[in-house]
């Protein structure tokens, strides 16, 4: 009687058998043996679920071919598992996982390991014909390859853990960690400067693609190279100032509210003062009568203070000699701000009244 126990399920004649028709069965073995070397295609999965595919014996078969390319006429929603039987076959096979769905296939032979193929690759397994709980393993897991060529002229001929590159080769594939562990290095603690190959040709950044922060212990040129053009010192932020002393209607009450801001490049300092008198009325009864409020931030080299102010008042008439002084401290002497005079009221003896005041203002430090 015939069986059919090899890798290939080809059929083996018994003694005395197939008399008259054993030419025959040896063609269609040959055949048969030409298959497994060769190409095969199958719809193994004609519903989405997981399949099974048995090797014919002794009759022309797509799973018995050397590279198995497996398509589903079902469009595949999970991984499924496609068994190859029987369970002991031993071979070597590739697989391909053509299947519509765009998902993975889990190759089986008995309850032993499996081999899953994404969606549309190729892996080389092996079916060990363990029976029920036969193994399918990968061919090239741990496989040792003096030399792979990609394309047509790139030949890699190791892949190196390598942290500083130092072999600098031309055919060696360097680790994920030690890619990392370089360019950390490299980043993280540039040894030589950032400098492009021509002048004025790159741009840090786009209109689109912008770096957030930028952090420096030195300064920036801009627009040119001289010392013009070196910015090294910014600052911004807000002040509140107090009253130190000024007309009646304000001497005794001081201010219900003031804020100040400021912007201080390089040496240059801008900022604006508003403040509201509490009574409501300031009086100024001479044209020498000022106002002294503390706590700017900074204080000018020289007297050149600039500004222009605005009083809050009901009654403005033409304009005095009286004005506002600014100063860091109440033990430091102030600075008049010109072109910040109070006003006649009407043509009286006195100035005012007036409920408030705001002034822009800069000056220059030393640095």
């Amino acid at each position: 009687m015939a069986t059919f126990v090899n890798p290939l399920r080809l059929t083996e004649l018994a003694t005395g058998e197939g008399s008259g028709t054993w030419g025959t069965t040896t063609n269609t073995n040959l055949e048969l043996i030409g298959e497994a070397l060769g190409y095969g295609t199958q719809d193994c999965f004609a519903s989405d679920a997981d399949a099974t595919t048995t090797i014919a014996d002794g009759a022309v078969d797509p799973a018995r071919a050397l590279y198995f390319k497996v398509t589903s006429s079902a469009t595949l929603t999970a991984t499924r598992t496609l068994t190859i039987a029987p369970n002991t076959i031993n071979r070597v096979m590739w697989v391909e996982n053509a299947t519509t769905g765009s998902q993975s296939i889990t190759i089986s032979q008995g309850s032993g390991t499996t081999v899953t193929v994404g969606a549309g690759k190729v892996k080389a397994i092996y079916l060990d014909g363990g029976g029920t709980g036969a193994n399918v393993a990968e061919v090239l897991d741990g496989a040792q390859l003096p030399n792979l060529q990609l394309g047509t002229d790139a030949t890699v001929s190791a892949i190196l853990d390598e942290d500083d590159m130092s072999s600098d080769s031309d055919t060696a594939l360097a680790t994920q960690q030690s890619i990392k562990a370089y360019v950390d290095s490299a980043v993280g603690s540039p040894t030589t400067d950032l400098t492009p190959a021509v002048d004025d040709s790159l741009d840090l950044g786009s209109a689109s693609k912008r770096w957030q922060d930028l952090y420096l212990s030195g300064g920036i040129y801009i627009g040119g190279t001289s010392s013009a053009n070196f910015i090294d010192d910014y600052e911004e932020g807000t002040f509140t100032l107090s009253f130190v002393s000024g007309p009646s209607g304000v001497s005794s009450g001081g201010f219900s509210s003031s804020v100040g801001t400021y912007v201080k490049n390089g040496n240059m300092v801008m900022g604006t003062v508003r403040c509201t008198f509490v009574n409501g009325n300031a009086e100024f009864n001479s044209d020498t009568d000022f106002m002294i409020i503390q706590g700017t931030p900074f204080w000018p080299t020289t007297q050149q203070m600039t500004s222009v102010c605005t009083f809050t008042s009901s009654n403005i008439g033409l304009v005095g000699l009286g004005g506002l002084e600014l100063r860091p401290d109440v033990n430091l002497p102030g600075y008049l701000l010109p072109k910040c005079p109070f006003a006649y009221g009407n043509g009286a003896s006195n100035f005012g009244p007036y409920s408030g005041f705001a002034t822009n203002f800069y000056f220059y430090i030393n640095q």
